[in-house]
Formats: C-alpha cells, structure tokens, sequence
C-alpha cells in the first residue's frame, strides 16, 4: 500500500516558484525579442518610404523641368516661377521638413555646383521658395541640372540627388509647342551648304 500511496503522492506534487519565474522569464525575453523585431522593422520601413519618397521627388522635378521649354528654366527667376509646384510626391515626406534644391550649371563646369555665374539655385522648403544664386543660362547650348531633397532622418540629416544633362537642340526640345525654341537660328538654316567640285 506505501508504494502506491508514494506513487499517487508524486503524481499530484505542483510546480515549484522557480519553475514558474523561469517560465515567465522565457516568455517575457520571447515577448521582448519579438517587439524588438517589429521595432527595429518598423524604423526599416520608414526609412526606406523616406529614401523613396525623396528619389520620387527629384525624379519628378526633373522631369518637369525636362517637358518646359528652354526658358522656362534656365534663368533663375523661371526656375522659381517653376518650383512654386509641388511635386506629388512631396506630401509622401512631409514629416521629415523636406527642402528642394535645383542647381542648373554650364556644361562647361561639370564638376561644379558651386553658386557663381555659371550657375542658378534655387531651393523650396516649406512651400517657400528662394533664388540662391541669380543667373541666366538661356544662350547656353548644353545645362547640368541637379535636384537634390535634404530631409530630417531617423539617424540625422539625409540627402539624395539626381542629375541629367538638358540640350537645348535635344530631341525633345527642338519640337516644343511647335516654337524655334532650341532650333538653330533662322540664318544658319538657310546657308546653303558649300559646293562640291
């Protein structure tokens, strides 16, 4: 009868305290481990919405300015007239205090962003825009345009930009609204060509 009764005694001890707090230390660090996951997945995606955002919104500034004619942006004043419309992408960063800048540089100097007089800026931040460097680049035959988005990141200030080589005489420019603009003048097109012996 006592091996049955030591039997029956084992069969209905409990768990012990310590086996409880270790359980629910477990699961508490499981728990923990999992909010720090969706955490850090959290702070991935909005990183990577704001690096879109601010990719779409240079995208789109160019090529803006790439379907204007020639005038429309390439003196300073024009550029801002132009900046005055917000891109449809710039609602997508508007938590982060995006600021715009357009830099339209001389061919010439490629390698230069620098405000001088081969080149115009002009910046939006807040629905303000500002002309930083004055200039009128009309009679130039090939422009750089950079568009570049600053904006206020999870880890600091971020920045993307994008670049593109504008012709005054390319495809698209020399068929804009039927006009002459970026098409050789009226006096080189009817020069006839030289005659051959």
């Amino acid at each position: 009868m006592s091996f049955y009764r030591s039997v029956a005694a084992h069969r209905e001890k409990g768990v012990t305290m310590v086996e409880v707090l270790v359980a629910a230390l477990l699961i508490f660090m499981s728990l923990g481990g999992i909010f720090a996951m969706n955490a850090r997945s959290l702070h991935i995606l909005r990183t990577t919405r704001q690096v879109t955002a601010s990719s779409l919104i240079a995208q789109q500034r160019l090529e803006t300015i790439r379907s204007k004619a020639w005038p429309e942006f390439s003196n300073a004043t024009a550029l801002a007239q132009l900046m005055q419309t917000p891109t449809e992408s710039e609602k997508e960063l508007a938590d982060a205090s995006p600021t715009e800048t357009i830099t339209v540089n001389v061919a010439g100097a490629l390698g230069t962003e620098e405000a001088g007089p081969t080149s115009i800026r002009v910046q939006r931040q807040r629905g303000v825009v500002r002309v930083l460097a004055t200039g009128d680049l009309g009679t130039q035959s090939m422009l750089l345009v950079s568009a570049s988005v600053q904006w206020q990141g999870l880890q600091g200030p971020q920045e993307r930009t994008r670049r593109t080589v504008i012709y005054r005489s390319g495809l698209t420019r020399s068929g804009i609204f039927g006009s002459a603009l970026g098409r050789p003048s009226v006096a080189a097109a009817s020069t006839p060509p030289p005659s051959q012996p």
